[in-house]
Order: structure tokens, then sequence, then C-alpha cells
């Protein structure tokens, strides 16, 4: 077995796997007036804004976010584009989703 699926293996739904936050402090309420994508956005700019991403660090892809929060991956997907269109992330293909260094403004800077 590679290195990386032993890491990997044993991981469950919600479980920290190499890399990742355990993000689910806010469980998706389907109640709530945000869409489940906006609550899950919250949760990582949460995240970024309490220092548990960093500038530059990889935020959870779809797949993770899917399992975390139990949704699929359209709104998984949304939830990413949505960060991306606030300034919050950047995706590089093939690599991920990283957190952007913002300004003083919440502007992302270039």
């Amino acid at each position: 077995m590679h290195r990386r699926a032993v890491e990997t293996a044993g991981c469950r739904a919600g479980s920290v796997k190499r890399g990742l936050l355990n993000l689910a402090n806010t469980p998706i309420d389907p109640d709530a007036e945000e869409h489940p994508y906006q609550q899950i956005a919250a949760d990582v700019i949460r995240a970024i804004q309490s220092a548990e991403l960093r500038v530059g660090g990889r935020v959870p892809s779809e797949s993770a976010l899917m399992q975390t929060y139990g949704v699929a991956r359209n709104t998984a997907r949304h939830a990413v584009e949505f960060l991306r269109a606030e300034g919050w992330v950047r995706t590089l293909p093939q690599r991920g989703t990283f957190v952007v260094d913002r300004n003083d403004e919440g502007k992302p800077s270039v």
C-alpha cells in the first residue's frame, strides 16, 4: 500500500485527515434562511478569521466538504465558488484551493 493511502486509511467522515481541518463547528441547518452552501462558506470564513486556516493554507477539497457536512458535490462546489467570488480563496488547477492574503479593506491583495 502506498504511504498516502496508509496515512488516510481508516479516516471516517468528520475526522481530521492529514492536512485537513475539522470544520463542522456548525452543522448544516436545513431550516436556516441561508442556503447550505452559504453555511459552509461561513464556517470556512470563520476558520480563516480565527487563523485556523492561514494565508496560503489549503482549504478542504470538495470531497472533504461533502463528507464533513453531508452535502452533495454541487453544494460543496457552490460553497468554494462563493468563497472564490468573495475573494477569500483561489483555486490552482491540479493543486487545490488556498486561502488568499486580504488587505485591510477585506479585498484580496494582488
